[in-house]
């Protein structure tokens, strides 16, 4: 007899890998169970504070400095311990904007792949976003791939990603369209301090207070430097089944608005306003209180999502809280030869 759907996936090898993310401010990992492009079980996932960006930022010969790509080391190796005291023997992964602009970047990873046989693929930010939708549909899986579009924002760079609008029926494409955003957080920060105060942008100096004004100001600024969406994405904003759905981490630009808003993850343009209003004219120990992390970053990660959001016509975000693209990766089959 034919074997019925559920039984033919019940047949299938499940697959146990570790799935590294290593991006501009944060190294993340997921060791979960894979079977049939799909994770069926999550057993760890973690993310360490790495400031790659802010420290290229600080940088006088675009290159990383030792001190944080010692760091860097030291967590990638925690977390492959982590995997392999779980059994995990596959471990594969990407790495992202910050590693696109270093100098140095890919010899540093190169150096960790032969040394620790941590494979980590420096990837184009279409790619990035690619995962970053893979990773948002596994997070809301009721919602079509064509009424999907993903949004990652992180410290060097954010995607948002569609698949093509098609006129006539047929297959569907497999090919995503990424409108490629060339900067984060971390230039949002920039702008904040060398933009508008006219002063340079220190490395353990935290901004705050930052004024409303200030504040109003680096969102004007951000969005005159903002490049225009490309036909396909706009055109899937702009249809009215269309649901846009953030991914990141409890640092994410999402994170910080849902925080600031008391666990609103539905986030509209004047949600974020509030957010900024309800942080302004705080010092880094009020901001503190309420329950915020990287507080010198929070104005400007807020400012960003403004921006961005009010830019693009972005009516309505639904933030899924996931340690960024790693479900992504786990699940990508260019990253295994185990399958």
């Amino acid at each position: 007899r034919w074997l019925s759907y559920p039984e033919v996936i019940s047949s299938m090898t499940e697959y146990l890998r570790a799935g590294f993310d290593v991006g501009s401010g944060k190294t993340k990992m997921m060791v979960v169970k894979v079977k049939a492009a799909i994770i069926t079980a999550t057993l760890y996932s973690k993310q360490i504070d790495v400031q790659y960006s802010h420290d290229l930022a600080l940088s006088t010969d675009n290159t990383l400095s030792s001190s944080i790509l010692a760091k860097g080391e030291a967590a990638l190796l925690e977390l492959k311990e982590a995997a392999i005291s779980l059994g995990c023997t596959k471990f594969a992964g990407v790495a992202t904007a910050v590693f696109r602009k270093a100098d140095n970047g890919a010899a540093y990873l190169a150096r960790l792949a032969s040394t620790h046989g941590i494979n980590l693929s420096i990837v184009s930010q279409a790619k990035e976003g690619e995962l970053g939708h893979l990773t948002a549909a596994s997070q809301r899986p009721a919602i079509g791939l064509t009424d999907l579009v993903s949004y990652d924002s992180g410290g060097g760079s954010f995607q948002i990603v569609a698949l093509p609008v098609v006129e006539t029926s047929g297959l569907l494409p497999q090919a995503r369209v990424t409108h490629e955003g060339p900067f984060g957080e971390i230039e949002a920060l920039r702008v904040l301090e060398e933009d508008v105060r006219k002063r340079g942008l220190h490395k353990d100096v935290s901004p705050n207070p930052v004024t409303m004004a200030e504040a109003s100001q680096v969102v004007e600024l951000l969005q005159t430097r903002m490049p225009h969406l490309n036909g396909d994405v706009a055109l899937r904003l702009a249809q009215a089944t269309t649901r846009v759905v953030a991914i990141g981490e409890s640092t994410s630009i999402f994170a910080i608005a849902s925080t600031t808003l008391d666990g609103d993850r539905s986030l509209t343009v004047a949600k974020v306003q509030a957010a900024i209003e309800r942080t302004c004219d705080k010092d880094d120990k009020a901001q503190e209180s309420m329950g915020l992390p990287e507080v010198n970053l929070t104005l400007p990660k807020l400012c960003l999502l403004k921006a961005a959001m009010g830019f693009y016509g972005m009516k309505l975000v639904d933030y899924a809280f996931v340690n960024g693209s790693c479900p992504g990766v786990c699940v990508a089959p260019e990253f295994w030869n185990d399958a």
